[in-house]
């Protein structure tokens, strides 16, 4: 649905931006450019959440739905990666990881809600949705979010 509230070129001119901000921020985190583990959690969630807005951008600028599912189906990857850098962190950080994992309460994580969290995972859901994303892909979203089962999502 296109969002007729914004300009063609905000869209472009945004879309531009984030897969910059993607792309540059995912070669520094390859590169080995953050040293703590924390830092790496950090970076692993922002690439998440520009993924996310990747596919919503995408939804939003009235793109076909074959390309905002390829868009939607490529953030399962980056939110694996988020939980690869939170299994590194230390032993006495591991608490700390439930910030960036887990849906709801009232914990701040790289100076965002944990209410921010949740939008965005309902945001990723209803493309996954939307977009007739196969159900083996939805089943790996549930997993890597925390839920085990299905829950109308069929």
């Amino acid at each position: 649905m296109r969002d007729t509230r914004r300009s063609n070129d905000y869209f472009e001119a945004f879309l531009v931006d984030i897969e910059v901000g993607i792309k540059e921020t995912q070669e520094a985190l390859d590169a080995g450019n953050f040293t703590t583990p924390s830092e790496r959690v950090n970076v692993a969630q922002r690439i998440y959440q520009l993924a996310i807005m990747r596919a919503v951008a995408h939804y939003s600028y009235g793109a076909h739905l074959g390309d905002v599912k390829r868009y939607t189906e490529a953030i399962l990857p980056y939110r694996k990666q988020l939980t690869h850098y939170c299994d590194k962190l230390p032993a006495n950080h591991q608490i700390y990881r439930y910030a960036f994992e887990k849906l709801g309460g009232q914990i701040d994580a790289v100076g965002s809600p944990n209410i921010n969290r949740y939008i965005y995972t309902l945001w990723w859901l209803a493309l996954l949705q939307a977009c007739d994303v196969a159900q083996a892909h939805i089943q790996e979203v549930l997993d890597v979010i925390g839920e085990t089962r299905q829950r109308h999502l069929t």
